[in-house]
């Protein structure tokens, strides 16, 4: 897991090993304006059909876009899925 330092450190990797197909974590604090525009642009990127990496992508441009401060560079995604799909389009369950 993480150092001293670091209490949270490890989980988000941790939570891969266990069998979760993805994982966002935060390196940094972020501020609740960007963590609103990230999540926004994130899912909505998600519900478009693209896979999770290029939904993170959209969703740190988005944040760079609206905040132009270095908290773009904060989220952090651990992955297991091959192709970064978390779901089949279409699927219901």
């Amino acid at each position: 897991a993480g150092d001293e330092g670091e209490p949270f450190g490890g989980v988000a990797q941790q939570l891969v090993q266990q069998g979760l197909p993805a994982v966002i974590a935060m390196q940094f604090p972020i501020s609740d304006r960007a963590a609103i525009e990230l999540t926004r642009a994130f899912y909505s990127s998600l519900a478009a059909g693209n896979p999770v990496d290029a939904a993170l992508t959209t969703a740190r441009g988005d944040v760079y876009a609206q905040e132009s401060v270095m908290e773009w560079g904060t989220p952090v995604l651990f992955m297991r899925s091959a192709n970064g799909r978390l779901w089949s389009p279409g699927a219901q369950g």
